[in-house]
């Protein structure tokens, strides 16, 4: 039990580090291609990866009948992805750390796989 408690407290210090490289990250590069899967399409930018979110937060938006507050909506669509996450009982903790990992990758801040 105690291991496991150790390895608990061990995964959230890496999870808040991560967390606090996002303070660093580069200006946004729309130009910007990084793989983060293995999957070599360099025509998937930046700025494509961000009008295709922007895309999925209309639909959401639209969907809850929310103001065009970008910010806002943005949090929101989060927060309900990861209730999507945790109603499938996937690890929440696992999935933004993966999410926010590929973010840094592709932002410039870390090196790729």
């Amino acid at each position: 039990m105690k291991k496991n408690a150790e390895i608990q407290k061990s995964e959230r210090s890496e999870f808040l580090t991560m967390l606090s490289e996002l303070q660093g990250i580069p200006a946004h590069d729309p130009d910007r291609f990084e793989t983060t899967d293995g999957l070599d399409n360099p025509g998937c930018t930046n700025g494509d990866r961000a009008e295709m979110a922007l895309e999925a937060l209309d639909c959401f938006q639209e969907a809850c009948s929310m103001t065009d507050n970008v910010k806002t909506a943005a949090s929101d669509l989060v927060c309900a992805l990861l209730h999507l996450v945790h109603s499938r009982g996937f690890d929440v903790q696992l999935v933004l750390q993966n999410g926010i990992g590929h973010f840094l990758c592709e932002a410039g801040s870390l090196e790729g796989p």
